[in-house]
């Protein structure tokens, strides 16, 4: 029997066999979802990137010390934008303990997380301009994240009433964050790219 959420909610053990259940439900672009309770095995992927020379050592360093306060890691890094390449989701054990119920979860998962894959493989359209391997290295690291997180925050939202939460703390939430991505500004010299944005 398929293992349910709030059995693998109570028991470690069954974390990653009931993850491995929701990769039929990913896109193309997850290359897996991973049950990482000390980030051991992001901070394992986060080494062959460097070693790949895809992500700068100290750079690196800081995105370690960043995770463990995060409950879901998705590395985001110019040199992954618009590669076609798969790309892991970690899951940390708060990313599941503060989930109400599976909605939230996958809410959280699915509508969010897997979007940042799906933009890193195929490249990130905003409406205005393409950001692919052409031009993503005239935006800033903080401008790229922040510009994904907008996109999947806007994602999940216009997804809470397909899994069924109505829960208007959750999406105050949810709001509180775009809303703070989409006052972020960046201190000048702005690149064009960077202007054209928004920042």
């Amino acid at each position: 029997m398929p293992v349910l959420f709030n059995e693998a909610k109570e028991h470690d053990e069954l974390k990653q066999p009931y993850l491995e259940t929701l990769m039929q439900y990913a896109p193309e672009s997850v290359a897996g979802l991973v049950y990482d309770p000390g980030w051991t095995q992001s901070s394992a992927y986060i080494d062959h990137l460097v070693k790949e020379g895809l992500f700068d050592p100290q750079e690196a360093l800081r995105a370690k010390a960043f995770q463990f306060n995060g409950y879901y890691c998705v590395l985001a890094l110019p040199s992954l934008v618009a590669t076609k390449r798969k790309h892991p989701i970690f899951i940390s054990q708060k990313g599941f303990d503060v989930m109400k119920d599976e909605s939230y979860f996958l809410s959280s998962l699915l509508d969010h997380e897997a979007f940042h894959t799906d933009d890193l493989a195929n490249g990130i359209h905003t409406g205005s301009v393409i950001i692919d391997s052409s031009n993503v290295h005239a935006l800033r690291l903080k401008a790229l994240i922040c510009i994904m997180e907008r996109r999947a925050y806007k994602n999940q939202i216009a997804h809470l009433a397909d899994r069924g939460i109505s829960d208007k703390s959750f999406m105050k939430w949810l709001s509180w964050h775009l809303e703070d991505y989409a006052s972020l500004s960046l201190p000048d010299p702005k690149t064009e790219l960077e202007q054209q944005l928004g920042f």
